[in-house]
């Protein structure tokens, strides 16, 4: 019952807050554009909190997700009003058959998600370092680190943008633990975001070239990080 309920905030703070927001604007793969768009909810809530000196919390985190997710959902029943005449067209769903070939590189993901969490050579000591720090400290002060005190803390010299980190974090707060086996959820790595982003680049393709071919050549090259994936680590 208990990794139930660590399901559900997880998988909320996930869906929810972007939901609303791509189902009002008629985005294409609103469940995966809301992956996105709920992802960048987390990092800029953790971005500005940590810039006002406000600690990061459980309920701090979940109360603006919260309010993200009730202005999407406000959003959405105002834009259903004017997009009654619209839902009978089916044209674009006519080539559905076309992200087929994406469905091994989704279980390759899941699979990798599931039996080896936060898997990679950096992982460890940089992106879900930084996230369990962010857990426990509740501020970011420390990074990027610049004096000898922020390298006590985390000593790689580092800058990049903590998004991964946020996400994790969300994780380990919404499950009250450190377990990385919840990230298998929202499979917070670089497979996720080609997924992710997939169904853009076969739409920019589309009104790009408007053929098929050129569709056809980008789901292919997204398959093909399917060789990066299961290869053997020495």
């Amino acid at each position: 019952m208990i990794e139930l309920g660590n399901f559900s905030w997880v998988l909320a703070g996930l869906l929810l807050p972007g939901l609303g927001w791509v189902m009002g604007a008629r985005w294409p793969a609103p469940v995966l554009a809301s992956l996105v768009f709920s992802a960048l909810a987390i990092f800029a809530g953790v971005l500005g909190f940590c810039l006002i000196g406000m600690k990061i919390t459980l309920p701090l985190m979940a109360g603006w997700l919260g309010m993200i997710a009730i202005a999407g959902g406000c959003f959405w029943w105002r834009q259903t009003r004017f997009a009654l005449k619209e839902r009978g067209n089916s044209e674009e769903n006519k080539n559905w058959w076309l992200a087929l070939p994406a469905i091994p590189l989704v279980l390759v993901a899941i699979w990798r998600a599931t039996q080896q969490p936060l898997s990679g050579a950096d992982v460890d000591f940089r992106w879900n370092y930084l996230a369990e720090l962010l857990v426990q400290t509740g501020h970011l002060d420390f990074y990027p680190p610049k004096s000898p005190d922020d390298f006590s803390h985390y000593f790689w010299a580092d800058g990049i943008a903590p998004l991964v980190s946020s996400l994790y974090a969300w994780t380990y707060l919404a499950t009250g633990g450190f377990d990385r086996h919840w990230t298998w959820s929202y499979c917070c790595n670089a497979s996720h975001c080609l997924i992710c982003f997939m169904p853009w680049v076969l739409i920019g393709a589309k009104e790009a070239a408007g053929g098929l071919p050129v569709r056809w050549v980008v789901a292919r090259f997204f398959c093909n990080s399917l060789l990066i994936w299961v290869r053997k680590r020495d």
